[in-house]
């Protein structure tokens, strides 16, 4: 083997950078954030009250101290970084004895998942948590009177920032826009906390799997999977118990820098991306960057239907394939073979990833009309 020493500028580097608009920064995560990050984590995987750091460490422990077994109580201080018996005891361990009186008494093999279910049970799982507010709830969160006055302070503060007439003056009223975009998302923050604690888990006895819970756990198949294809490949080798030369752990380290290098702002379709930092379109080929982050998919995606639009005379994209149909009998046939086959999304609203149309929405009265 061959021991890898760390480059001279690389030692610096934080392990957990903060992230920009524009990427990496050199700052690292506080711990705070990180543990705030874990926890949003923890809630999009539909855990009510979400999971931090501390959870995930003290069930590390547990494990070493009850399924390795055999370790003294120095042996697990010692791994856990502790120097302290009382909070290993008394923050990590279970509060509940793990032994297996049963299995002593009868002089049976010990279970060592005797408290495992236990603990799950406390984690509050809701697989149909709902991930926004409803359009009702939103609705009446919008009449609220501090809602309504700090959507007015906003547009006034828009007004004011257009008719400034020194630099100051106008980043100090982008920083009170600032503030009170913060405290209107907060509030919105809040009302969907508030709507999913009280959210209740509909238990369906059918055999079958709800369509919902279906639609939120493939979203990482229909869409990531889709949009950025590094991330599905390295998805796909993480499990793989393989040497880190063979072709697949390569494949990984090269995904890696893909994933680290390239521009997450925004994502494109295969057949939608920049070639060589320029639009795909040999008459515009206009530099990417030169273009405002909102508006670069939106421009690729209208020079390419202009494009073949003027070529072929009909140029239509299906986001399912990513493939641009350039006749109107073959679209009729592509759509219809997406019908046939029920190869539409659950979910008939249009989705938005990373500043990108993902997912064109679909009319659900027309998709099965077939005089049209």
């Amino acid at each position: 083997y061959r021991i890898l020493e760390w480059a001279a500028d690389a030692l610096n580097d934080p392990i957990f950078p903060e992230m920009s608009q524009e990427g990496l920064t050199i700052k690292a995560k506080n711990k705070e954030a990180l543990g705030h990050q874990c926890s949003d984590w923890a809630k999009r995987a539909n855990f009510v009250l979400g999971m931090g750091l501390h959870a995930s460490r003290r069930e590390e422990l547990i494990k070493v101290d009850v399924v390795d077994g055999g370790h003294s109580l120095g042996q697990v201080m010692k791994f856990a970084g502790h120097r302290n018996a009382k909070t290993l005891v008394g923050y990590y361990l279970d509060d509940m004895s793990n032994g297996d009186g049963t299995a002593a008494y009868l002089g049976l093999e010990p279970r060592r998942d005797v408290t495992e279910d236990f603990r799950s049970a406390s984690m509050g799982r809701n697989p149909g948590l709902l991930q926004s507010l409803p359009a009702k709830v939103m609705e009446e969160l919008e009449q609220r009177q501090d809602y309504v006055e700090l959507s007015k302070q906003i547009e006034n503060l828009s007004l004011q920032i257009n008719t400034a007439s020194t630099e100051e003056a106008r980043e100090e009223l982008q920083s009170q826009q600032s503030r009170a975009y913060y405290l209107r998302r907060k509030l919105r923050y809040e009302e969907l906390e508030n709507y999913k604690k009280s959210q209740r888990r509909n238990y369906d006895t059918r055999p079958e799997t709800d369509d919902e819970g279906d639609w939120r756990r493939s979203y990482f198949t229909r869409i990531v999977h889709h949009m950025v294809p590094e991330r599905a490949r390295f998805a796909d080798i993480l499990a793989l118990a393989v040497p880190l030369r063979s072709t697949e752990g390569i494949s990984a380290l090269e995904d890696l820098i893909a994933l680290l290098t390239n521009d997450s702002r925004v994502v494109y379709q295969q057949a939608l991306r920049p070639i060589g930092g320029c639009c795909p379109i040999p008459s515009c080929a206009r530099q990417i960057e030169r273009i405002p982050v909102l508006r670069r998919w939106e421009h690729v995606y209208r020079c390419s239907k202009d494009y073949l639009k003027r070529q072929n005379g009909f140029a239509a994209f299906c986001s399912l394939c990513s493939e641009w149909i350039t006749k109107a009998e073959g679209w009729q046939i592509h759509c219809q073979n997406h019908t046939d086959g029920i190869n539409i999304p659950f979910c008939c609203d249009p989705v938005i990833f990373r500043r990108t149309m993902a997912r064109f929405g679909y009319n659900p009265c027309c998709l099965r009309n077939t005089g049209l």
